[in-house]
């Protein structure tokens, strides 16, 4: 189900993890905890009373301060203190642990930095192995009455079998409010009956213990960033947004979320900073960053990262196209014209048709300038020689002195050595270019022998290339997507004199995409957009301002300008509509205006909206309980149904070993269920099981998407059993089971036959799932090699596209063949990156099944995302994880500028605030790929996504509890516009009803499908209307009265 803890969405029922006692030694995901609450009783969290079995205190006094504490769900623990001068005693093995004591600044007059401050020391008795010194409780925190913890990570205990914390007191008395110990060694342990006590442990129905709930992500494993003045160091924002809880109690519905951040340095322990973010100052060279967080259940995770600064030296040349060059340029840099666009280069070794031009656009008219830059290094001091050869005016500079400055007067193609003296080390060097004559052109250039060259990145001008859109409204606000390259150091987009917001910048070290807001402008006027950088100001290129806000267009058609506003889906007083607890997914029904939606809770919610434009919900019920222990992960509407209104639903037992399943019980519960909405006014009703015994993980990879094709077969998503095909030791996060038949894979089940499909898949045994075959039921392998594919999409283009979660370093190796010893640690080469694949019968994505490797070897060996060794097919793009909602834009909002436009959305946690990431591709006229890569498209996201017709985005918040949505920004025009259709594909016998959105039509509109009459025509409401679809074939348009198409709006099935 989760691609991979800490990066991806997880289903963290009530669980223990059985399998987590068999991993080898004590780590971090299985270690020993105990908690107390330090001069205070039994509190949230799991912690006991001060002190518990096994615990004892010397020294200070305790009182409660009564205050409510910020920053956590554990005002219990942290408004008890235990302060003075005092030491705790911990009967413990010889070992290894981790000691986070709990603190909060609660008395007023301390409300400053410097107040109270105190040391911290642990060893065993005989020897300190670990202290933080000079701890200002008040400056951690960033305020009174907050919570804040200190991490002392490395303690020993040796022979002594005592584990002693001690607090010693610099400015005021100690004071903490509680203790946690973890084991961090194989051989590790409490004496005196450990892991809390009074109430202590995990909360019931949260995993038994195992450290399977907090997940600390600290954003990418690698930041870089470049010294761009020069004095060694540089300033660097960590992101720690993405961490998570996957506790949820079923009984309860209640969710984690992270309450407490904690960076430290990854290497001595100093603290850092305890917000999500964080920017520090980091020196030249490679720093470790430690992130722990802390959930509401008390449960605490750690993961590392790390930061580079860099002076961004990169071999060859940098080198700028100049255009309406009227003589040779000058050597400064920022000097006009401005550069329109640039690139590197190994060598400055262009034209005379030998070398071509590569890397840059074409054609190059007269007027056309080069400059390119690097620094030659040399290694002594002395004269030495550059050959040029140019056919027009060239000029080459070490530093700002003219080595060659020639006017090429006649256009001849000549070559002159010239010798310069050089610097021991690196000299700045320039060559510059203008072609004068309507020739090819041609500049070359040879360094003296022996010498490097390296051009600076850090000192590279912006360039402007292009921008998404030249218009836009005077009221300000379009998102326009800038493209070009040295968009770092301190990036900033102006129109004209006013600054722009920014809503991207690719982490403030992107080099090539920005994504702003316009500011207000002046409606009829033209400002120059410029991107300024502390290395100078880029090219600019024409923006123009028109009447409104938003976007441009006018006159009788809707505006074209793509612009997005966050919403939610709403009860009808307007506020957040939160009845579908802990949504997975969700889509929308055959009559244009319910929403099916998925949930945790083993039930589908059915949600039925006033309208669209107003996200208004009229109505909801709750479905039927899929049974005890099952979460619905998936739900589809098959067009091909037409005599009712019918939902499919993927429902399964994850983590099935907790819930008291045996492998041979567990490994293939899973289902697709098929549900039936009500004419008469109720809710929905079970009608049955479409298909049994499909596989889930015993971790929490399960069957989730589901999607349908052009004759009615069903297409689902079943995840794999393993990280990266092996079961073994160091599987024990992934379940230790092995993959089956099915598993990890897109499958098909040949619904379209209708009453002879069989759903019932069995198999010759099911003791284990590595040798098992299956043996009956019309499911098959569609494609394979697919790990923990959540969304699935049948494109307009006819295109199946899905989503994959990547490998998770420390769920298990990698598989590199078939043989029992085939396998490498995941660190070894694994890859962690989310990928989107366009799917084709039979090929092999990647993740490795060797019970289907038995008959084809290939499925034995892992594979990287864009790998096609051993005929495993590459993904199209790789996406950040956690990215699994997918959907189609098929409404003809924006005039169809979006329109068969894919979009992808990051999973959010239960943070609150958090909003996630929505980005976008566009497909190849013929379908089958991508045209361009994947970008940014706005800064919302869910667990999964559904487009409506009126070309709004509906993404479930899954651990925030409601319905997310992007709402266009659209301005219709007088006339009638069909915006979309639902459903937008239907047999093609016609006579079932088509709900068709849009705006302007009129008391008595007239439908066409096709250009022929869609009969029997009803109007719902402002933005919408039904009528009876007439038989067809192909993709048609669907027009009222006479109005503009863009594309096809509904096609037609082969059945």
């Amino acid at each position: 189900m989760a691609a991979r803890c800490g990066r991806h969405w997880r289903l963290a029922l009530t669980a223990a993890a059985a399998a987590a006692a068999a991993a080898a030694g004590a780590t971090a995901a299985s270690a020993a905890v105990l908690r107390w609450n330090a001069g205070g009783g039994s509190t949230g969290g799991g912690f006991a009373g001060d002190t518990p079995p096994g615990v004892s205190v010397v020294g200070g006094w305790s009182f409660n301060s009564g205050r409510a504490i910020a920053g956590t769900d554990l005002d219990g623990l942290y408004q008890s203190h235990r302060a003075g001068t005092f030491r705790y005693t911990v009967a413990a093995k010889p070992g290894t642990y981790e000691v986070r004591l709990h603190l909060a600044e609660t008395w007023a007059p301390n409300y400053r930095r410097g107040a109270r401050r105190m040391n911290f020391a642990a060893g065993d008795g005989a020897t300190v192995s670990a202290r933080v010194n000079g701890v200002d409780v008040f400056a951690r925190a960033g305020a009174g009455g907050k919570a804040t913890d200190v991490v002392l990570y490395r303690v020993v205990v040796r022979g002594s079998r005592k584990l002693v914390v001690q607090c010693q007191s610099v400015e005021e008395n100690c004071m903490i409010s509680g203790v946690t110990v973890s084991t961090r060694s194989a051989g590790a342990g409490f004496l005196g009956g450990g892991g809390g006590g009074g109430g202590g442990g995990p909360p019931k129905g949260s995993n038994g213990g195992f450290d399977h709930r907090a997940h600390a992500v600290p954003g990418p494993k690698g930041y870089n960033a470049l010294d761009f003045n020069g004095d060694g160091k540089e300033r660097v924002t960590l992101d720690g947004r993405g961490s998570h809880s996957h506790y949820f109690n079923a009984g309860t519905g209640a969710a984690g979320r992270i309450v407490q951040y904690l960076w430290t340095h990854g290497s001595s322990g100093a603290w850092m900073g305890n917000q999500p973010t964080m920017t520090a100052t980091f020196p030249r060279g490679r720093t470790p960053v430690k992130l722990t967080v802390t959930d509401n259940t008390g449960d605490v995770a750690s993961d590392v990262t790390t930061v580079t600064v860099s002076a961004g030296a990169s071999a060859g040349w940098w080198c700028y196209w100049l255009e309406g060059v009227t003589r040779l340029p000058p050597v400064w840099l920022k000097a006009a014209p401005r550069p329109v666009y640039a690139a590197p280069s190994g060598a400055v070794r262009f034209g005379d048709g030998k070398f071509g031009w590569a890397g840059y656009p074409s054609p190059f008219g007269t007027g056309w300038g080069l400059r390119c830059v690097t620094s030659v290094s040399v290694g002594r001091a002395g004269a030495y020689p550059f050959k040029v050869t140019a056919n027009g005016p060239v000029g080459l500079y070490v530093g700002t002195k003219a080595v060659l400055s020639k006017p090429w007067a006649s256009g001849a193609r000549a070559v002159t050595t010239q010798w310069a003296q050089l610097a021991a080390g690196a000299n700045d060097v320039t060559v510059v270019f203008w072609k004068r004559h309507p020739n090819l052109g041609t500049v070359q250039l040879d360094t003296p022998p022996g010498s490097s060259v390296a051009y600076a990145a850090p000192r590279l001008l912006p360039v402007l290339a292009g921008l998404s859109t030249a218009t836009g409204g005077a009221a300000g606000g379009a998102t326009v997507k800038l493209s070009g390259l040295g968009f770092f150091n301190g990036e900033v987009v102006y129109f004209g004199d006013k600054a722009a917001a920014t809503i991207n910048d690719g982490g403030g070290s992107s080099s090539d995409t920005m994504y702003v807001r316009s500011p207000p402008g002046v409606a009829g006027t033209t400002v120059p957009v410029t991107v300024r950088t502390g290395n100078g100001v880029s090219n600019a290129r024409p923006f123009r301002y028109v009447a409104g806000g938003g976007g441009g267009g006018g006159g009788g058609g809707g505006s074209t300008h793509v612009r997005y506003t966050s919403s939610f889906l709403k009860n009808k007083g307007g506020s957040k509509f939160t009845a579908v607890p802990l949504a997975t997914s969700i889509a929308l029904g055959a009559d244009g205006v319910t929403y099916f939606v998925g949930s945790l809770k083993g039930n589908v919610y059915q949600v039925r909206v006033a309208d669209h434009a107003s996200m208004t919900v009229a109505s909801w019920c709750k479905g039927p309980w899929s049974g005890p222990n099952r979460v619905i992960t998936g739900v589809a509407v098959n067009p091909a149904l037409t005599h009712g209104s019918f939902v499919y639903a993927s429902s399964s037992i994850i983590k099935y070993r907790s819930k008291g399943l045996s492998v041979a019980q567990g490994w293939a519960n899973g289902r697709v269920e098929l549900y039936k909405s009500l004419s008469s006014g109720g809710c929905l009703v079970k009608v049955k099981d479409v298909i049994t015994g499909l596989p889930v993980s015993a971790n929490d990879h399960t069957i989730a998407g589901i999607a349908f094709d052009q004759r009615g077969d069903l297409l689902l998503q079943a995840g794999g059993s393993t990280n990266a095909g092996y079961n073994g030791p160091g599987s024990e996060l992934s379940g230790m089971v092995d993959e089956s038949p099915l598993s990890g894979a897109t499958l098909i089940a040949y619904t379209s036959k209708g009453a002879a499909f069989n759903g019932r898949i069995t198999y010759n045994q099911m003791g284990n799932p590595a040798t098992a075959v299956q043996t009956g039921g019309d499911v098959a392998v569609y494609a394979a090699g697919l790990r923990n594919s959540f969304g699935i999409l049948r494109h307009s283009s006819g295109t199946l596209f899905a989503l994959d979660n990547g490998g998770n370093n420390g769920y298990g190796h990698i598989r590199t063949g078939c043989g029992a010893g085939a396998h490498k640690p995941f660190a070894q080469g694994g890859d962690p990156a989310d990928t989107l694949v366009a799917l084709r019968r039979g090929a092999y994505y990647g993740h490795p099944n060797v019970n289907r490797g038995r008959k084809a070897p290939a499925q034995c060996m892992w594979r990287r995302p864009f790998e096609t060794a051993g005929g495993a097919t590459a993904a199209l793009a790789t996406l950040p994880s956690s990215t699994n909602g997918l959907t189609e834009m098929r409404s003809s909002v924006f005039r169809g500028a979006l329109k068969g436009h894919l979009f992808f959305t990051k999973y959010v946690g239960g943070t609150a605030g958090a909003a996630g990431i929505m980005s976008t591709a566009t497909v190849k006229g013929g379908g089958g790929g991508l045209q361009g890569g994947v970008s940014f498209f706005f800064s919302s996201g869910g667990l999964s996504v559904v487009a409506n017709p009126m070309g709004a985005f509906l993404m479930t918040r899954n651990q925030q509890g409601f319905i997310a949505a992007a709402v266009p920004a659209y301005r219709p025009g007088a006339a009638p516009e069909v915006l979309g259709v639902a459903p937008d594909r239907g047999p093609k016998r016609g006579g079932y009803r088509l709900y068709v959105a849009g705006y302007n039509f009129g008391g008595r509109p007239q439908v066409r499908v096709g250009g022929k009459p869609c009969t029997a025509v009803t109007v719902v409401g402002p933005h919408g209307l039904t009528c009876t679809a007439p038989a067809g074939s192909g993709k048609v348009p669907v027009t009222v009265n006479g109005s503009r198409s863009y594309g096809h709006d509904f096609e037609y099935m082969f059945i």
